[in-house]
C-alpha cells in the first residue's frame, strides 16, 4: 500500500491537489514522500493540501521537506496547506516555528 496518495480535482487549471501521508515523515520515508510531493507540485495547483492525519511522527528532515515543498508551491503561484496533524506533529511544527510560515489547519473534533 502506498504511503502517500495524490488526488486532484478540477478541469484545465487544477485548483486543489490533496496528498495524504500515511506513515512517519522522517529520514526513512523522505525520499518516497518527497517524490510524491514533487509530483503534486509539478501539477501547479492553486492549493496543495497535505493531509497529515496518518502521520504519527515528523522529524527535522520531514520539516525541511515540508518547507521546501511550500517554497516550490509558492514559486508556482500556489499555496501549501497542512491539515489534520496529530498533537505530536502539531507540537513539532510549533516548536520549530513552521506554523508561523505554513498554514496549519486544525480539524475540529
Amino acid at each position: 500500500m502506498p504511503t502517500a496518495v495524490i488526488s486532484a480535482a478540477g478541469g484545465g487549471v487544477i485548483p486543489v491537489v490533496h496528498v495524504r501521508i500515511e506513515q512517519d515523515l522522517d529520514l526513512a520515508s523522505v525520499g518516497e514522500i518527497g517524490a510524491v510531493l514533487d509530483s503534486a507540485v509539478r501539477l501547479r495547483p492553486t492549493r496543495l493540501v497535505v493531509d497529515l492525519a496518518g502521520c504519527p511522527f515528523l522529524d527535522a528532515v520531514g520539516v525541511n521537506l515540508l518547507l521546501a515543498t511550500h517554497r516550490r508551491a509558492c514559486q508556482g503561484g500556489g499555496q501549501l496547506l497542512l491539515r489534520s496533524a496529530c498533537p505530536l506533529v502539531r507540537r513539532v511544527l510549533h516548536l520549530t516555528r513552521v506554523d508561523d510560515v505554513l498554514t496549519v489547519e486544525v480539524q475540529a473534533r
